[in-house]
């Protein structure tokens, strides 16, 4: 079972969301057969959740965008997969990952979690997406999807696509129901 986790790669996040966030990354790493889909940078959360993963000695596969080559070659990772482009970057790590657990993160985070939220809409495949809602980081996004719900330009709940808690418990059964 492969997990992406997306998170910040700055390392200003973990002055707010660090111990929290490490302490969720750390349980998923311990989980019994799962992989991490790593978008490979090694700062901040995103490096906690290489880090944590290693030390589990689990399977890594890091996708980047050819650009970002050369700094891969310094990462390690047991399948190494060098893409085009950011697009290409983002479906390839959809399509790599059976769980999309998102923790808070910036621009390219948000990127990622409706580029994987609009694929999910228009496709039926049985993925599980994890909004890690920690000091309720995402709640003026949801506030503002549920609006979007009630005057109708989403034709379901962002709750029938998207699994939301800041309780680290119910995220890690959550994705042992998928493993």
């Amino acid at each position: 079972m492969n997990v992406f986790i997306a998170s910040s790669s700055s390392d200003a996040a973990l002055e707010k969301y660090g111990t929290m966030c490490s302490e969720l990354i750390e349980k998923v790493a311990k989980l019994n057969d799962i992989n991490l889909v790593f978008g490979v940078y090694s700062k901040g959360l995103m490096g906690k959740c290489y880090d944590s993963f290693k030390q589990e000695q689990k399977k890594i596969i890091g996708i980047a965008v050819k650009e970002y080559e050369e700094e891969f070659e310094k990462i390690p990772c047991d399948e190494k997969v060098i893409v085009k482009s950011s697009m290409e970057r983002l479906e390839t790590i959809y399509n790599k990952s059976d769980i999309l657990l998102f923790l808070p993160g910036g621009v390219g985070t948000y990127n990622e979690l409706f580029a994987c939220l609009e694929e999910m809409k228009t496709n039926s495949e049985n993925k599980k997406l994890i909004l890690y809602n920690i000091d309720f980081f995402f709640s003026p996004m949801l506030e503002e999807m549920y609006k979007l719900y009630q005057q109708g330009f989403l034709e379901r709940n962002l709750a029938d696509y998207i699994f939301i808690s800041n309780n680290q418990d119910e995220i890690i059964d959550k994705i042992k129901e998928k493993i």
